[in-house]
This record gives structure tokens, C-alpha cells and sequence, in this order.
């Protein structure tokens, strides 16, 4: 708590902003990598901590195993049109088998 930021590990600094953007308890998360320069235990606490999240969280990352934890839905946006699979479409084992694909169409999980 004393610590001065300028001082604070890109991973101090990450958590740090984390926990103020939920301080005013936010309806919606956007998350841009998230996990870059969390440690394992870290993720994982994150990972916790977005399943007890009552809103709405949208997600950009390229750690696979993260977005398999935390992740329903898979929104493929391109050429002008948006994909959605799992969720309310098809549920989590369309979800699994969409973003396998996914990411075979783009180099191998």
C-alpha cells in the first residue's frame, strides 16, 4: 500500500489497475490481455474471480488456455461479418469445438 507505482513490476501495475477499475463495480469488463505480466497464480485468481463476476465481460487474448477457462462464447469478427458460436449458441461444447478450430485455422493450440 505504500509503495510508490513507478516502482511497482508490470504485474504489480496490472493488478493494481484491476482492482481499481472494479472498485466502482462495473457492469461490463473489457480486457485487453489481460494475463500479460500475471504469474500463475495470479491467472488463476483471475480466472476465479471472472466466474463470480455477475456482468458482462469481453475479452481479447492470446492465451489459449485463459480463454478456454474463462471464455462461453466465441466472437470471430471479420470481413465485415461476426461469427458467434457457443453460449446461447450451441452451448460449451460448441464453444470448445468452434475455438479448436479457430485456432487451427490459425497456427496449432
Amino acid at each position: 500500500a505504500l509503495q510508490k507505482i513507478g516502482t511497482m513490476s508490470g504485474g504489480q501495475k496490472a493488478r493494481l489497475a484491476f482492482a481499481v477499475a472494479l472498485f466502482s463495480k462495473p457492469h461490463i469488463l473489457l480486457l485487453d490481455e489481460p494475463t500479460n505480466h500475471l504469474d500463475i497464480e495470479s491467472i488463476q485468481a483471475l480466472v476465479v474471480g471472472l466466474a463470480d463476476y455477475k456482468g458482462a465481460v469481453v475479452l481479447v487474448s492470446h492465451n489459449t488456455h485463459y480463454v478456454r477457462e474463462v471464455c462461453k462464447e466465441l466472437w470471430d469478427v471479420g470481413n465485415g461479418v461476426v461469427k458467434v458460436s457457443g453460449g446461447n449458441v450451441g452451448g460449451e461444447d460448441e464453444f470448445a469445438t468452434q475455438f479448436t478450430r479457430y485456432c487451427e485455422s490459425l497456427t496449432p493450440c
